[in-house]
């Protein structure tokens, strides 16, 4: 993936890697306190703070802080609000991971399944887990079985801890879509593409969406959102690359939408406050 330069504006280097059958390992820092509202989960997800604070309030309004140290799992298929805030020193920085649900299905363990989140650590051993599969994923070297073997290894730190993935449920129509659009979110995509990968008529899927809040449009600008906020936090990549990766050739437009979905440019996800703004004061 290409790395394009960012303005020097007090953040360190952010970086995101993916092994296929493994997992994704991704790092980023953050400099003003920035609410992301419904986010979709889409993979089983843990989060290490190393500096600040990240909540998570669910669908259910039961809320999830994890402080330095401290690790946030999320189960995938939910939607969820996230607010990072900065410790005092004006920097918050995490490490995620996010496991292929394979993984999940073959982990074998009787701990009981956290139900939608939970916050574990701090746990030495966990910690050192969690870097040794980070540092593996990011090894392009790294033997695919031993990706996976130190991602499992997280797997049971956390079941020792009392937290275990629960397995993957069926997809549903909706989490088909996001994850055909996910992989090519630059695509052009029409109501007959979106109907013929859900494998639906045109009437059955406006319902199915309209239940949830979408139109068959309204879904692929959230998806197309969701993976450049992504990009934004997890890469380098200029704002007018990550707008062509979703299907934008302007980044004004990109930006435009970018700012109806979060409240927020996209530059504010790099560091950069908008004329007038004041950065939120910690919760």
């Amino acid at each position: 993936m290409p790395r394009d330069s960012l303005p020097d504006n007090g953040i360190l280097q952010p970086a995101r890697h993916i092994r296929d059958g493994a997992g994704l390992a991704a790092s980023l820092n953050q400099v003003l306190t920035l609410e992301f509202h419904r986010l979709h989960i889409g993979l089983p997800l843990l989060i290490q703070v190393v500096r600040g604070q990240k909540r998570a309030v669910l669908a259910d309004g039961s809320e999830h802080v994890a402080t330095a140290g401290q690790m946030l799992l999320l189960t995938p298929g939910q939607a969820a609000d996230i607010i990072n805030t900065p410790a005092g020193d004006g920097a918050y920085e995490a490490h995620w991971l996010a496991f292929d649900p394979g993984l999940i299905d073959r982990f074998q363990n009787d701990a009981t399944p956290f139900h939608q989140a939970a916050v574990v650590g701090p746990h030495d051993g966990l910690a050192q887990a969690v870097a040794h599969a980070h540092a593996a994923v990011k090894a392009t070297e790294t033997p695919l079985v031993i990706v996976q073997h130190r991602l499992t290894e997280v797997l049971h730190w956390l079941a020792l801890s009392g937290a275990r993935f629960p397995r993957a449920a069926p997809m549903t129509q909706t989490q088909v879509l996001r994850a055909r659009i996910e992989a090519d979110p630059g695509a052009a995509w029409s109501v007959t593409d979106l109907t013929q990968a859900a494998k639906t008529s045109e009437a059955s899927l406006r319902r199915r969406l309209h239940a949830e809040g979408f139109t068959p449009a309204g879904l692929v600008v959230e998806v197309r959102m969701n993976v450049a906020l992504g990009l934004l936090q997890t890469t380098n990549l200029s704002i007018q690359r990550i707008a062509e990766m979703v299907g934008y050739d302007h980044a004004s437009r990109f930006t435009l939408r970018f700012r109806e979905r979060f409240g927020f440019p996209p530059s504010c996800v790099r560091g950069h406050r908008e004329s007038g703004q004041r950065q939120r004061p910690s919760r």
